[in-house]
């Protein structure tokens, strides 16, 4: 295995260095024994149905753009799972979100899945000889002034089989970016479901924006896992016990992880059961059923905006009175023209693992300091944040 790595430019507005090895195709990531950091970064995330993404298909239909969601939910479930059991995978598909970052001296810039499962930033470099196709030329480390050689990286990161484009790793251990540039970050999500949608962002650094309560936040495995300690729907608590969201201290099974790469988020199945159980009782006889047979929630026939109007507010209380509120946009998606489903979906692996993903993130500013352990919540219009 051939192993390459790049200096970080002191510039505070070039991120990192590369480190680069061949397997079916380079990659690169950061590290460095000298930095000039800078406090806040601050770039755009682009949502992988936007029309700025380079995957946008403005051909797909509503149906497409919900089986791919649904699909890459499942898959993102399977990888976290196998996470949190010490099984190294390759990351699943692109993402949800890409961050726009540039790379080497001079700066190239790059689209990169934001990922806060993984811990690895890595892009395709040269040479490479099973590249999987990318649209802009394959990055050049040689190019680079601040390229550097390293001789071996056996570590289970380095080892672990890519996935298909880049990624910007946001865990929490020596080699992420975040560390790298401190202790925090945080981002925020806006209209998921507006393809104009300009304003989310990601905000890397000690300069990034702590509001809002705070829960704390436990790493394990390279994961961030939280204490949902209950749902309610129009302030009456659903009858769900606590044990159902704990994680097992023998085998890592459980727990509840806040995610960036699954659109739809995942609940324990008696969980799952209560919340759908009283959706379906405060929607019958108003809106019409539509039967699906890969979606175990309920659909409905009709328009999100339209037909959820005055539809009762759903929260997660997490511990230390830290709420995700949950409007429609947030607990609905559209699968089809004139048909919505609820983005919440049972975690059937059998281990009771619940993924909070983007939807449920919607409309929040989301900020994670890692030295304190803590995670912050702030409902904002992400458009606010940008100055």
């Amino acid at each position: 295995m051939i192993v390459a790595m790049a200096a970080l430019p002191t510039s505070p507005f070039n991120l990192f260095l590369l480190s680069c090895f061949t397997s079916f195709a380079l990659l690169c990531f950061t590290t460095t024994p000298t930095i000039i950091k800078p406090r806040r970064y601050v770039t755009k995330l682009i949502h992988h149905d936007s029309v700025h993404s380079p995957y946008y298909n403005p051909m797909a239909t509503v149906s497409e753009r919900a089986r791919r969601a649904i699909d890459s939910s499942s898959a993102r479930l399977a990888y976290l799972r196998a996470k949190a059991q010490g099984i190294s995978l390759a990351t699943t598909g692109v993402g949800e979100f890409l961050a726009n970052i540039s790379i080497g001296e001079p700066p190239i810039p790059r689209l990169l899945s934001m990922d806060t499962g993984s811990q690895l930033t890595w892009i395709q470099c040269q040479p490479c000889t099973k590249c999987f196709k990318q649209d802009v030329p394959i990055f050049n480390p040689s190019k680079s002034s601040t390229y550097m050689s390293v001789s071996n990286c056996t570590s289970p990161t380095c080892l672990a089989s890519p996935g298909q484009g880049g990624v910007v790793g946001l865990g929490s251990n020596e080699i992420s970016l975040v560390t790298r540039l401190g202790s925090k970050f945080s981002y925020c999500f806006g209209r998921i479901r507006d393809p104009q949608y300009i304003h989310n962002q990601l905000v890397l650094g000690d300069g990034a924006e702590i509001e809002g309560p705070s829960t704390p936040l436990e790493i394990l495995d390279g994961l961030y896992y939280l204490t949902l300690e209950g749902i309610n729907v129009d302030q009456e608590n659903l009858d769900i016990s606590p044990d159902v969201f704990k994680r097992s201290p023998y085998n890592n099974f459980g727990g509840v992880i806040i995610d960036s790469g699954s659109s739809l988020t995942s609940l324990a199945r008696d969980a799952f059961n209560s919340l759908n159980n009283e959706v379906q009782r405060l929607t019958n006889g108003l809106l019409e059923g539509v039967k699906s047979s890969d979606r175990p929630g309920p659909c409905y026939k009709g328009v999100i905006n339209r037909d959820l109007i005055g539809f009762l507010v759903v929260t997660f209380h997490f511990v230390n009175g830290v709420d995700l509120v949950l409007d429609i946009e947030s607990m609905f998606h559209e699968i089809a023209t004139n048909q919505f489903c609820m983005v919440v979906v049972p975690s059937d692996l059998g281990d009771n693992m619940s993924i909070i993903g983007v939807f449920t993130q919607q409309n929040y500013n989301v900020a994670y300091d890692l030295g304190r352990k803590t995670l912050s919540v702030q409902r904002i219009d992400c458009e606010l944040l940008e100055n």
